[in-house]
């Protein structure tokens, strides 16, 4: 065999490779789609508000009320959840007014939103437990990142005279089921 037809040889070999690595090419991406075609039908799509047009034509007066509380000078300070013994945990906060005086007497609602299924949402009304603190007991079923909106509004029998306080925040809340203790015996 001579020089010539080895190097022949050769070229015929490499020429005849380059159609598989276009086909290992085409496999490899229709691989990685099939990945993610599957990722995107096993995960659950983020919920939709129900009405969203109702919603959206209330925004401007959502906006006016955001306003309104903003005006009124309160702030919040929202305390790390403490995991209760049922697994939940115990939802605490902070209110005071303009000039630092703790908030008594008002009804404090939240609700309590996951971004990733309504079927967590909750709505729960928080207590009174001392100067300007306000707690309740939470049930939260899943740990992970949660949207809290608060209201705060004084009970006052003139509605006039009710302003509503608005707040939103969102925190990743770590829940623990609780640990069961062995008493050694």
């Amino acid at each position: 065999m001579t020089h010539a037809e080895s190097t022949k040889t050769s070229a015929d070999r490499r020429a005849s490779l380059w159609p598989w690595g276009i086909a290992l090419g085409l496999a490899a991406v229709v691989g990685a789609n099939a990945i993610m075609i599957s990722i995107a039908v096993s995960h659950p799509s983020a919920p939709a508000d129900p009405d969203h047009y109702a919603r959206a034509l209330a925004f401007d007066d959502e906006i006016a009320a955001r306003e309104a509380s903003k005006a009124l000078g309160w702030t919040m300070q929202l305390e790390p959840c403490e995991v209760t013994a049922e697994g939940g945990c115990e939802l605490r906060l902070e209110l005071r007014d303009a000039d630092g005086h703790p908030l008594e007497g008002l009804s404090v609602q939240v609700e309590a939103q996951r971004h990733d299924s309504e079927a967590y949402d909750q709505s729960f009304t928080l207590e009174g437990r001392g100067p300007g603190v306000y707690a309740a007991p939470w049930p939260a079923p899943r740990r992970g990142l949660w949207a809290l909106r608060f209201r705060a509004e004084a009970s006052a029998t003139d509605k006039a005279q009710r302003v509503p306080w608005l707040a939103q925040r969102e925190r990743f809340i770590e829940f623990r089921p609780p640990t069961a203790t062995r008493d050694g015996a």
